[in-house]
């Protein structure tokens, strides 16, 4: 199987002066050899995420996702601009939970503060995998506390009140919180 040679690339010489090599430059930043390592694509998909498998799970996918766009300048020049789009994000999701709009747009809302929270995330050289497991294990470990003092109570999460079981959180991270 032979493959044609991408004949969208234009030729340099129509701009007027010929570049004299790979470093000659379009705008004064990029390279030639660079523009085009950026333009060229495969089979209409962009090479930046050509080889990104879609299996992978959700979080990793986002992560690659930002990683590889990064790579190529498409990325924050700060945590702070982040933080303005996560709270953009958050009044997005808050809109659409009062509007009573459809759940599709919910999802999405929620989708894109939680892609916003990784990027936060890599941007700081937090591994999200890792931030969301050692959360998982908090609430868990804190849960745990409920139901172990419910039971010394002879009592359960679904007897007990909200109220009673918030107590008991607050407990639960004091506790913690002596150790730490």
């Amino acid at each position: 199987m032979t493959t044609a040679k991408n004949t969208t690339q234009r030729s340099p010489h129509g701009f007027g002066k010929q570049p004299s090599g790979a470093d000659t430059t379009l705008d004064g930043k990029t390279s030639v050899a660079e523009e085009q390592r950026r333009q060229s694509h495969t089979g209409g998909k962009a090479k930046t995420f050509a080889s990104l498998p879609q299996e992978l799970p959700a979080l990793a996918r986002a992560l690659e996702l930002q990683k590889r766009a990064a790579q190529v300048g498409f990325d924050w020049a700060s945590a702070a601009p982040i933080l303005e789009k996560i709270e953009e994000e958050l009044q997005e999701v808050r809109a659409a939970l009062t509007s009573n709009e459809n759940s599709s747009r919910l999802q999405e809302e929620i989708g894109d503060l939680l892609f916003a929270c990784i990027n936060l995330a890599r941007h700081t050289g937090i591994m999200p995998e890792a931030a969301l497991d050692s959360c998982s294990d908090k609430f868990e470990r804190r849960f745990r506390y409920i139901e172990y003092m419910l039971t010394k109570r002879a009592s359960s999460p679904a007897e007990a009140s909200l109220a009673e079981m918030d107590t008991l959180w607050e407990e639960a991270k004091a506790k913690e919180g002596e150790f730490n």
